[in-house]
């Protein structure tokens, strides 16, 4: 009798496919990186009446940073209860420069919080 040759189908394991959480699970998370000062800068320039009279504070200012790293806006969070020192910290806020903040590498409006204070130094 002869042996007759016997072939089998190999089996073969298919995965499972993706399922939409697994594949939105597998994409890499967004990396949020803030706006950064460019450069350095000297500090706000004291406004003479404010020094003339010994006048001290501190200013809290929200500025809004653009795509492009320009502040757009500023306003006063908290006032130095002086408007000259007031003043002064929206002018020296407004000429700073940034890169701006990413998601990614997609550059996006940011708002920054910043204390600016002035004190005589004797």
């Amino acid at each position: 009798m002869e042996k007759k040759k016997v072939f089998h189908k190999r089996k073969t394991h298919k995965t499972p496919k993706q399922t939409r959480q697994g594949a939105s699970a597998s994409k890499k998370a967004l990396v949020k990186h803030k706006a950064k000062l460019i450069g350095q800068y000297l500090p706000p320039q004291y406004p003479q009446n404010a020094l003339e009279r010994g006048i001290e504070g501190s200013v809290t200012i929200e500025a809004t940073i653009g795509k492009l790293g320009k502040v757009i806006s500023v306003k006063v969070l908290k006032s130095s209860n002086n408007k000259s020192l007031d003043n002064a910290a929206i002018k020296w806020f407004l000429n700073l420069k940034f890169t701006p903040a990413k998601t990614g590498k997609t550059p996006e409006k940011s708002v920054i919080i910043q204390k600016i204070k002035f004190n005589i130094k004797d």
